[in-house]
């Protein structure tokens, strides 16, 4: 018996999983470039963790030697996966809304409340990237390292503010097309 890609996923195709959400066309290639390497980042991200907390949970109750600052190596792992994830939601229009309202009212005021969202959320995460970068450069400046593994924080500080670029980028990119929406009808 020959198992399937679509038989292990539980019935859904990969192209179905990589698909857009309904009514949702096609980025232009930069956008989908910036995709593919924010959720390769991500991923890579994950995988790293997993092995780390994998190993340690077999070192620490196998063989009795945990992996030294797997802790460290965590959290370090941490800042880079959630700004990039957070990104790739973006590009897949994955956030959560509240739309029991908004749904109601005519496509064209759907829109601009769309437009109103997406302007918001754009200047908060301006605000998060910005102490992002301020983050990064103090801890470039003063050299916080960690405690056990003496692993300079800057590096992985910096994701925080690139990760969150890369959101309003696929931010700005919906604005766009939701701008076109309005203006086409």
């Amino acid at each position: 018996m020959q198992t399937s890609v679509t038989d292990l996923l539980g019935g859904y195709s990969p192209k179905a999983i990589s698909a857009l959400p309904a009514g949702q066309s096609e980025p232009p290639p930069p956008i989908r470039w910036l995709r593919a390497l924010v959720v390769t980042i991500s991923g890579m991200g994950l995988l790293a963790l997993m092995f780390i907390m994998a190993g340690d949970v077999i070192g620490r109750y196998i063989l009795n030697r945990p992996i030294p600052g797997a802790y460290e190596l965590v959290e370090y792992l941490m800042a880079i996966i959630v700004p990039f994830c957070v990104a790739y939601s973006a590009a897949q229009k994955c956030h959560v809304g509240v739309d029991i309202l908004v749904e109601k009212l005519p496509r064209k005021i759907r829109a601009i409340a769309d437009i109103i969202t997406q302007l918001i959320t754009i200047t908060l995460i301006g605000f998060v990237i910005w102490q992002g970068w301020v983050g990064f450069f103090e801890a470039q400046s003063s050299n916080i390292k960690s405690a056990v593994l003496q692993i300079p924080n800057a590096p992985f500080l910096l994701a925080v503010p690139i990760g969150f670029m890369a959101f309003v980028t696929f931010m700005l990119a919906h604005l766009l097309q939701t701008f076109r929406e309005v203006f086409k009808s």
